[in-house]
């Protein structure tokens, strides 16, 4: 069974909300639309347009790494190509992407996934967080929501090699 029609897309496109970056495989969020979405001024936060445009692209990431951790690696072409050429998918993404740049405001947010889970200072051992940390709580329940966090394609489908990697 194919992805169904009416959720499916020709190829990535760009709007008003994110764009592709096809060498990155994957949707970045608009600057103006992640400021708007979230209210909060990434400019005064981050400097530069270039600057905020590169912590977007981090929050991208962890958006398409924290969906990927569900999915054997054997698979990450297969779930590169579901993510970006369905509909219901382009939403969930924007979703999860515009509630990690709120996290990322509230104690640093996804990058709490950096934290070594070692206390130099007291020469002890810290409890290392989850990866439910990268994404928040609110993060997981989208992820859940839209189905990322399943081990298995809601629909049967293979790739069409003859596009290569410009989907």
């Amino acid at each position: 069974m194919a992805i169904p029609n009416i959720d499916f897309i020709n190829k990535p496109y760009d709007d008003e909300t994110m764009f592709y970056d096809l060498e990155l495989g994957q949707y970045i969020l608009d600057p103006d639309y992640a400021r708007n979405e979230t209210g909060y001024n990434l400019m005064a936060k981050f400097g530069t347009a270039e600057n905020v445009v590169t912590i977007l692209s981090f929050i991208s990431t962890f958006a398409y790494n924290y969906i990927y951790s569900f999915k054997d690696s054997a698979y990450r072409k297969k779930m590169r190509y579901y993510l970006s050429h369905s509909k219901e998918n382009r939403e969930g993404i924007k979703k999860l992407m515009i509630d990690l740049v709120k996290y990322l405001f509230q104690e640093s947010g996804p990058l709490m996934s950096y934290i070594t889970g070692i206390n130099l200072q007291e020469a002890r051992s810290i409890p290392l967080p989850t990866k439910e940390y990268t994404v928040g709580i609110n993060g997981s329940i989208i992820a859940e929501n839209y189905g990322f966090k399943n081990r298995y394609f809601k629909y049967r489908f293979s790739i069409d090699d003859k596009y290569g990697e410009e989907w």
